[in-house]
């Protein structure tokens, strides 16, 4: 009987501690990781000298008034807008110095129009941030590794991952080093 009982509390000990391996190999921890490799593994230019540094804290992960797509749609818009601004500013200044005060006061009252039109998109995009209520889209952390970039060098970088609920793929990726 004795035998008995210390081959079950054997058997139950070797059960407990397979269960354990199995769970710590499924942790979020590894999951993240694991998604982190894998579109590492896409995305590096020489994913063979990926070496992980540090792996952050994993912290929830919200949506942004940036990710609405309107928001990039005025915001591509706005640049547009600019440009023009730019284009007959410079204009303005040719006319005024070849003093045809008719091409002056056209392209004053084109950079004028570009400029309200510009500001319009920013207000729309003012509004869509002020009334903006964020959604959990995952999980976010923050992964220091070194790789060689396209030239060959190897070089230390910093970036922000998100990943989806299921710890499974990355949805987003931020280079904290162009931040």
């Amino acid at each position: 009987m004795n035998s008995i009982m210390k081959t079950t509390v054997i058997c139950f000990t070797l059960v407990l501690l397979s269960a354990l391996i199995l769970n710590s190999c499924s942790s979020p921890e590894k999951k993240f990781q694991k998604a982190i490799k894998q579109e590492l593994s896409l995305t590096l230019h020489d994913f063979k000298s990926y070496e992980p540094v540090q792996f952050g804290k994993i912290e929830i992960a919200s949506s942004e008034y940036t990710d609405v797509p309107e928001v990039k749609e005025y915001l591509d818009e706005s640049d547009k807008y600019l440009k023009l601004v730019d284009e007959y500013e410079n204009k303005e200044e040719i006319y005024d110095n070849e003093y045809s005060r008719e091409k002056y006061w056209e392209y004053s009252k084109l950079h004028l129009e570009a400029l309200n039109q510009g500001k319009k998109c920013l207000e729309k995009i003012d509004s869509i941030k002020l009334h903006f209520v964020p959604q959990v889209i995952g999980w976010k952390m923050v992964h220091t590794f070194r790789a060689k970039n396209l030239g060959g060098n190897l070089g230390l970088h910093h970036y922000l991952f998100c990943v989806d609920k299921e710890y499974s793929k990355v949805i987003k990726t931020v280079d904290l080093d162009n931040e």
